[in-house]
């Protein structure tokens, strides 16, 4: 402490424990009793400075009169220690909290994402198939599943490509097209889970980590647009009525073989040619009537 046994002896321990009169003399009564045997006091020193003590005091029988002995251990190092460790664990707590909150945060953000682009996915109008590192189709959209028949829930337990491509040599031809993973676009013929045939073109790029993507597009309203077409100008050409197409401005941009025979002229000669230029064909008043029939009906 500092201070010299003569000064102790005539010391109060009040001089030293920092506690107030009344909070040292419960605490003494406490001893007295033998409620409590150790005991926690900050002691100040002859220069000033506070120290954490541990006392263990109780009451003592000296010649007859009745006393109180205490053991003082100054705990100053082991508390600044345990303080220290407070802070630490404090701070640690709060650099975790942060830490949580961040990855929470995060974790939201990369759900939203999630929630975006599985609705994207789901509702874009091509057929997308995701394959892993081992080639298997892992991953359907709607557009897929509607297309080809199978859910998204039962893709793990099947072969997704034997299923739509069940002949073994075009099988393979198929799965050499798409190991080439390039952007060209590959005309191929589907088998849906209702054996229909469905024309479709698939394109397959690779992504991060090995895997690939499979992006497709239905071409059956595409090829059935194209065989009416077809069928069309084959009546068209067929046909036994003369057919001529004018543009806006009354220029010949087609006319069938019986509009040839009807005519005249070949289909060469009357391509290009207004119907004003015509008139030895339909007469000087002839494209008049026709302007005037086909723009009044």
């Amino acid at each position: 402490y500092g201070y010299t046994r003569q000064q102790l002896v005539s010391m109060s321990i009040t001089d030293i424990n920092i506690l107030d009169h009344d909070q040292v003399m419960q605490e003494l009564r406490k001893a007295e009793s033998r409620e409590q045997g150790v005991f926690f006091f900050r002691h100040r020193l002859s220069s000033g400075e506070v120290r954490d003590v541990a006392v263990y005091t109780g009451p003592i029988q000296v010649s007859g009169e009745p006393l109180l002995y205490s053991i003082v251990h100054d705990i100053t190092e082991q508390q600044q220690a345990r303080e220290k460790v407070r802070r630490l664990n404090e701070e640690l707590e709060l650099k975790v909290r942060e830490r949580t909150g961040e990855l929470t945060r995060a974790i939201d953000r990369l759900e939203r994402q999630r929630g975006i682009l599985k609705t994207i996915i789901d509702n874009v109008p091509v057929m997308l198939a995701f394959y892993d590192e081992a080639g298997k189709v892992a991953l359907i959209n709607r557009e897929l599943e509607k297309v080809s028949g199978w859910s998204g829930e039962e893709i793990p337990g099947i072969n997704l490509i034997s299923a739509i491509f069940p002949d073994p040599g075009y099988r393979r031809r198929v799965l050499r097209l798409l190991e080439e993973t390039s952007p060209a676009w590959n005309e191929l013929e589907m088998t849906t889970r209702s054996g229909e045939t469905v024309h479709a073109s698939w394109s397959m790029i690779r992504i991060p980590g090995g895997s690939r993507v499979g992006i497709g597009i239905d071409q059956s309203e595409r090829r059935k647009m194209e065989l009416d077409t077809m069928r069309l100008v084959t009546a068209v050409e067929q046909s036994g009525e003369g057919i001529v197409i004018f543009s806006p401005d009354w220029v010949v941009e087609y006319a069938n073989p019986a509009y040839e025979s009807m005519s005249g002229y070949s289909r060469e000669e009357l391509i290009g040619r207004k119907i004003t230029s015509l008139t030895d064909y339909l007469g000087e008043s002839g494209f008049e009537e026709i302007i005037e029939h086909v723009t009044t009906h």
